[in-house]
């Protein structure tokens, strides 16, 4: 790793409980749950270096989601496909009679009563074999010879019967099989890296010689996720950020900024404690007389655990294996809220309601989906969501709650109005004061050789080392950055590589002139989880 710029100040250790991220702002890619050709997938993507449980609770109430450490966001009213969050309230769950259905057979097959194939095993009646085994002449005193019988035709000899018996298929008792689930943080696991490729060559049909364990590492084991263990800051109700959609008809949400004002956070914050094994990424394995047959990968959060993916056995198929794996997550939610309270809800991902693979999710009852316009969670049964889901278009999911009659309407109509109402160059003014006034406070982490030398609030490191035309272009990245993360963004570190934004300020020894020991925060010595490959693109 190169060392730091000549007279850059370096930082102190970064606390255990703030996130450090590298925006990539918007990008495309092909669409995986749609025919149709070209990047028609958009999304708002980042590498989390390191992330906070809570920092990651509040991003997913805002629409986004991890793979391994890249985190992104789709662009819904922008997206060929629109996806939505969704998440049951695992303490308000009772099962369908087909999810009863699988909790039974996986119940049969455990009493024994089921076979590997999930077929029935013939049972052993040991009272009526014994009875009849007592009417039968003993090996002693068995005759190899013929006996005749009133109906004049040959009784088969003993050595006959016993022939005629090994052809039969034998009956046995019936063996219960021990099942167990294993909870372990987030780590690479040979056994489950080999289930993963059967899963994924047999279920997807996916080519076994491009599943390699760096891409099983990327997808399944990185995560930006700190474990913790310690209680953590009570969540507040994610509903007041608002929504991140501008839409004709519904009030448009202001960009809330956090307030200094002494006295204000005088008060100690309510606390949650940590679930039995913590706040994190875990593995749930699922294994039957110790054989490993399904993997949960999971994020255990302030307010959920949310389901990352699920991979079972081929040759189990029969047992529905991935319902199985919901119902038991579950499960564990609601054993979960007896220590932590505030985690109650099961987040399964997204939910594209044209999509045939996701319909599953909505079995899961009484499930919610996040509205991006009003940032209301809204039921999923409500035949008015359902109606607005139909088409796979993008719109908003409930009622604007002010007085509206267009909220089908384009969401750039208002823009045009009001610009039509002040002029350009006045509405280009003020966006440019908006831009500005979202990004000041923004905690900026600028890095150079690989090392976090400084961070200080976006205000003040305009004053120093961003300052000039590198430093305004990036105001408006910083911006469109803080709106998309709402309220997380108060506390991410936003990473900014100095040789690329600003190559002549690395170049000139690292002059941080105008932000000031005081005004930098506590920030990151470029430790293990936070630093390593800090300026790698994901």
């Amino acid at each position: 790793m190169a060392t730091a710029a000549p007279g850059a100040r370096r930082s102190q250790a970064i606390p255990t409980t703030t996130s450090i991220v590298e925006d990539h702002g918007s990008y495309a890619s092909s669409c995986g749950y749609c025919d149709r050709e070209g990047p028609t997938s958009k999304s708002h993507g980042m590498h989390a270096h390191v992330c906070s449980v809570e920092d990651y609770q509040s991003l997913l109430d805002r629409g986004w989601r991890r793979s391994g450490r890249w985190m992104y966001r789709p662009h819904l009213n922008d997206t060929c496909c629109p996806p939505y969050t969704i998440r049951l309230d695992a303490c308000a769950f009772a099962p369908t009679k087909s999810q009863r259905k699988v909790e039974k057979r996986w119940r049969q097959y455990l009493d024994g009563e089921l076979d590997d194939d999930g077929k029935r095993v013939a049972v052993d009646d040991g009272d009526e074999d014994d009875s009849k085994r007592a009417d039968e002449p003993s090996a002693s005193s068995a005759s190899f010879e013929s006996t005749a019988n009133p109906s004049g035709d040959r009784e088969k000899t003993h050595l006959e019967k016993t022939r005629d018996a090994d052809a039969t298929p034998k009956t046995k008792r019936l063996t219960k099989r021990v099942f167990e689930i294993r909870e372990a943080p987030s780590a690479f696991d040979e056994e489950e890296y080999r289930l993963w490729r059967r899963y994924q060559a047999s279920v997807h049909g996916d080519d076994e010689g491009s599943l390699g364990k760096s891409s099983y590492r990327r997808f399944l084991v990185d995560t930006p996720l700190r474990l913790r263990q310690a209680p953590v800051r009570e969540p507040g109700n994610d509903e007041e950020q608002g929504g991140w959609v501008e839409w004709a008809g519904y009030a448009a949400t202001e960009q809330k900024h956090k307030e200094n004002d002494a006295g204000e956070n005088d008060a100690a914050p309510r606390t949650v404690r940590a679930p039995p094994n913590g706040f994190g990424s875990f593995h749930h394995q699922y294994r039957v007389d110790g054989r490993l047959v399904a993997v949960g990968v999971v994020d255990v959060l302030p307010k959920c655990l949310s389901s990352k993916y699920f991979f079972w056995e081929p040759s189990f198929a029969w047992a529905s294996l991935g319902k199985l794996g919901a119902l038991r997550e579950i499960e564990w939610v609601k054993n979960a809220s007896k220590t932590c309270a505030s985690l109650r809800y099961y987040y399964l991902g997204y939910y594209i309601h044209e999509c045939p693979k996701m319909r599953y999710k909505a079995e899961y009852r009484p499930s919610e989906l996040k509205c991006a316009v009003t940032g209301k969670w809204t039921t999923l049964d409500d035949p008015d969501v359902l109606r607005r889901l139909e088409g796979g278009s993008f719109a908003p999911l409930r009622a604007p709650e002010a007085a509206g009659d267009d909220d089908g309407a384009e969401p750039k109509k208002k823009d045009a109005e009001k610009t039509s109402r002040l002029g350009e160059d006045e509405v280009n003014a003020k966006r440019e004061e908006d831009v500005v006034s979202v990004a000041r406070d923004v905690l900026v982490g600028m890095a150079a050789g690989g090392q976090i030398l400084q961070v200080a609030p976006f205000s003040l490191a305009r004053q120093g080392p961003l300052g000039g035309p590198a430093g305004a272009a990036l105001a408006r990245r910083i911006e469109t950055w803080r709106r998309a993360t709402g309220d997380a963004g108060d506390a991410i570190v936003y990473l900014v590589d100095l040789e690329r934004v600003a190559p002549e300020v690395v170049a000139d020894g690292g002059d941080s002139g105008g932000a000031s020991d005081e005004s930098a925060s506590d920030a990151s010595d470029a430790s293990d989880a936070s630093s390593e490959g800090a300026m790698g693109a994901s």
